[in-house]
């Protein structure tokens, strides 16, 4: 893949991202003086399958799950998350790499030892040191 077709790539996934969050919709939520029209888990199983679902589709729930998970370790909220999470991935992209948004997400968490009563994780943090993996990270299938 060329450079030219990266960005192009990269452009398509983050205007499918935009669009996501700034779509109408009765259940909207709030971060940061933000308000998003999808729920964190919604708008990353959209991006992951490259089309929207019904929210009760079970690919939400998994994120939902892995999202709580991940709650359960770091003080950020879940839109922050899915926002920095949406960052790394096209990063990665445009290194070549290719990795799925839940399994990206994963890898993150999985790097992250259970949280502690002294220690609420930085998300962004952590998830900044996936930006300059090697693109052998993934191996090709």
């Amino acid at each position: 893949m060329t450079y030219r077709s990266h960005l192009g790539a990269s452009f398509v996934l983050l205007s499918f991202a935009v669009c996501i969050l700034s779509a109408c919709s009765q259940g909207e939520a709030k971060t940061a003086g933000r308000v998003y029209a999808k729920p964190p888990a919604y708008v990353l199983a959209a991006l992951d399958a490259g089309q929207s679902m019904p929210e009760n589709d079970p690919r939400v729930a998994r994120y939902s799950d892995l999202l709580s998970d991940i709650r359960a370790k770091c003080k950020n909220p879940p839109q922050e998350i899915s926002d920095i999470t949406i960052d790394v991935l096209m990063t990665l992209q445009r290194q070549g790499v290719q990795i799925d948004v839940y399994e990206l997400l994963k890898r993150i968490n999985d790097a992250m030892p259970p949280h502690t009563a002294e220690n609420a994780y930085d998300f962004r943090q952590i998830a900044a040191a996936f930006k300059g993996l090697d693109p052998s990270f993934v191996p090709h299938s």
